[in-house]
């Protein structure tokens, strides 16, 4: 085996998946391994997106009930519950 020839005895795909086709050789192999890179980078950049919107969403959502709070500590409204309406 010359020295410059490359064994594919020993490449591995970064995640466990399986082929209908010996998919090991080269450039069938690069071509998956960037295609499996490009899924997964694609998967994170969606997960850190929703869970910077959801963030905000809590966010806005706390803000908003200080902002309704304030307004009522201010001006003296005191909101009737649905039991102190009916009597």
């Amino acid at each position: 085996m010359n020295h410059r020839t490359v064994s594919t005895d020993f490449r591995e795909f970064p995640i466990q998946i399986q082929f209908p086709f010996h998919a090991t050789d080269s450039p069938i192999f690069e071509f998956i391994v960037l295609g499996l890179f490009l899924h997964v980078w694609e998967t994170a950049i969606v997960i850190a997106l929703l869970n910077s919107l959801i963030l905000t969403l809590v966010s806005q959502g706390m803000r908003t009930f200080k902002a309704i709070k304030l307004v009522n500590e201010t001006t003296g409204y005191r909101h009737k519950s649905l039991f102190d309406q009916i009597k």
